[in-house]
C-alpha cells in the first residue's frame, strides 16, 4: 500500500489515510459472505491436509507480494509437498 499510495513513514496524514483504508476494508469484509466463508474454508482445508499425515510441507502461497516480469499472475492458495517429494498447488473453493 505504501508504494501504491505514495505513503511516507513519518507523514501523519499518510498514517491516518492508511488506518482509514484498513478500517474501510475491515468493515467491508465483515458483511462479505464470500470473504467470511471462503477464508474459513481455506483454513479448514489446511487442517484436514495436516491431519491426513501424507504432507511433508504445507505452505500458504497467496499472501504477500508477488513479483513477476511478464504479466499479472495469481498465486494458488497452498503448495503441498508430499513425503515422496511430489508437489501440488491448490486453489481452495467453497461450493
Amino acid at each position: 500500500m505504501s508504494v501504491k499510495h505514495g505513503y511516507k513513514l513519518n507523514d501523519p496524514i499518510a498514517q491516518n489515510d492508511f488506518i482509514e483504508k484498513i478500517r474501510q476494508s475491515l468493515e467491508s469484509s465483515k458483511s462479505n459472505n464470500r470473504v467470511i466463508y471462503g477464508k474459513r474454508t481455506e483454513l479448514l482445508f489446511a487442517y484436514i491436509v495436516r491431519a491426513l499425515g501424507h504432507v511433508a510441507l504445507l505452505k500458504q502461497e497467496d499472501s504477500g507480494d508477488i513479483y513477476y516480469i511478464d504479466h499479472e499472475i495469481i498465486a494458488p492458495d497452498y503448495r503441498l509437498i508430499f513425503k515422496d517429494g511430489s508437489q501440488l498447488m491448490v486453489e481452495v473453493k467453497n461450493f
